[in-house]
């Protein structure tokens, strides 16, 4: 430790001279530390003995006697105030004054919450961002279940954060988990509270039907409480800087078996917060024998929508159409829509079925619900062709393009390529197409050139066309099925004949 005559003439280089901590160590040829540390005595602190005057010093007590009264009042309104007494200075002086200790921050404790095993769980939403399908960006979202007592995780990525698709996670969580907590723990998420009045709570009535039915009591965090369902919290956390961080996958399906392989190896492995010589996965292994056990019906989890069918036979749901029989146009419709399947209803009669599309803008058809419109619309099959070309082959639209721009119509390319597709199938057609538009080729002879030799060079064998005369006795032609056996008995007759050597 510096004498006391040293700590006088750091202060005084400092304070009087206005030297840097660096040329102050250098001169007197001491540590920086030291002079650090000499400089930290609060009775020479240098803001205190170069305060300098603010407008706002005579309004002070006039501040603290507003803010007692009105803690939360805004630095707008505080210097409307004041300017009615004199004051001629910014907001920005008023704020600043509030935000260094003028206004009385609250202080608030917070009480431990335990449970019992099988008591309580929470249960909250994760945002993580958008993730790519297709043409369409979807926000990705992580459902997650957390019992209070034993840590025991599951958690879920979606796409989205509706009443329809919380109550399925739900299921499949308490399905994980092995049984259901008698209560469990929200924020205030429109799925669970639709208002709130203080302690007077209005939930939403399919989900309070759902815990009915599940024997849980849903539990409303109170406004700004966070910390009320900080375990849930800690874990979204948790999954965020520990999992997600850095991940790479290549849809929501390879990211949620990711999610789950670690959760089983890496977060049920982790050490017990109450007893760190236990794991995790031990205490939810005795939890479980203690949770409610699952309902024995699932509650309906689909979401459901009504849908008015225009002159076209699509019913439209989240972007995207879907096909509907063509008699169906003009009337209303209702969609039920799970996460993996679009069902169509007309009153209580399945009318569609469709495997759920999460891109934008598509079309989804079911050509036997269009079959029967276009026999009632003259030159429909032209028509016909081309929706069916552009709905399987992917490359199709750019390639119609071109050929449109270089000949001035497309009528001919369509039946050329229904005519390719029909013989060696749409997957080299496709192919060829690409090809067509790499190197600039749009007549019909290269494109079959092209898809003939993707088809051979595939492996497959070469499609010969068989051509018969259109007469109808060859057509009606019936072959007899013939005992084959009977060449058997051939051969051995002729082996009975020949001469012995």
């Amino acid at each position: 430790m510096v004498n006391a005559e040293i700590q006088a003439e750091i202060r005084r280089m400092f304070h009087v001279d206005h030297m840097t901590v660096h040329g102050i160590s250098r001169g007197l040829r001491v540590s920086r530390d030291v002079v650090r540390r000499v400089l930290s005595i609060q009775r020479y602190n240098p803001q205190v003995l170069h305060k300098r005057f603010s407008k706002l010093d005579p309004f002070v007590p006039l501040i603290e006697e507003i803010v007692e009264k009105n803690p939360r009042i805004r630095a707008t309104r505080l210097r409307t105030l004041l300017m009615e007494r004199g004051f001629s200075g910014s907001a920005n002086i008023v704020r600043t004054a509030l935000r260094e200790g003028l206004r009385p921050k609250p202080k608030r404790a917070y009480q431990v919450l335990t449970s019992f095993p099988g008591e309580q769980a929470q249960v909250d939403w994760g945002s993580f961002g958008k993730i790519k399908i297709g043409n369409a960006e979807r926000a990705l979202s992580c459902f997650v279940m957390v019992l209070s007592w034993s840590r025991g995780i599951f958690a879920r990525f979606m796409l989205d954060q509706t009443t329809s698709s919380f109550i399925a996670a739900h299921q499949e969580g308490f399905t994980y988990l092995g049984g259901v907590a008698r209560q469990i723990r929200y924020d205030n998420l429109k799925s669970v509270v639709i208002s709130r009045d203080g302690r007077a709570i209005q939930f939403n009535d399919n989900f309070l039907e759902f815990s009915g039915n599940c024997g849980f009591l849903p539990l409303a965090c109170n406004p700004y409480s966070g910390h009320e369902k900080g375990k849930v919290e800690r874990t979204i956390r948790y999954i965020r800087d520990s999992f997600f961080s850095y991940r790479r996958y290549r849809d929501i399906q390879d990211l949620n078996a990711l999610l789950k392989t670690w959760i089983e190896s890496t977060a049920m492995a982790r050490p017990w917060p109450d007893d760190k010589a236990k794991v995790i996965r031990t205490q939810w292994e005795l939890e479980k024998m203690k949770l409610l056990p699952l309902p024995v019906h699932a509650h309906p989890c689909e979401r459901r929508e009504e849908v008015r069918i225009a002159k076209t036979p699509y019913a439209r749901f989240d972007l995207n159409d879907y096909s509907v029989p063509w008699k169906l146009t003009m009337k209303t419709l209702t969609v039920w829509a799970s996460e993996t399947r679009i069902k169509i209803f007309d009153g209580e009669t399945k009318v569609a079925d469709h495997e759920r599309c999460f891109a934008r803008q598509q079309r989804i058809t079911d050509d036997a619900h269009l079959s029967g419109l276009y026999d009632h619309t003259p030159g429909a099959e032209r028509l016909q062709g081309l929706d069916r070309i552009l709905r399987t082959l992917p490359d199709s639209k750019d390639y119609f393009d071109q050929v449109y721009a270089v000949q001035g119509r497309a009528s001919r390319a369509v039946f050329a390529i229904e005519k390719l597709v029909e013989k060696y199938g749409k997957d080299p057609v496709n192919e060829a197409m690409r090809k067509s538009l790499e190197l600039k080729r749009f007549d019909s002879w290269f494109l079959r050139t092209a898809t003939q030799r993707i088809h051979l060079n595939s492996g497959a064998p070469p499609v010969t066309p068989l051509h018969l005369p259109d007469r109808d006795d060859v057509k009606n032609l019936s072959i007899e099925k013939r005992d084959l056996n009977l060449y058997d008995q051939l051969a051995t007759f002729q082996s009975k004949q020949e001469p012995s050597q």
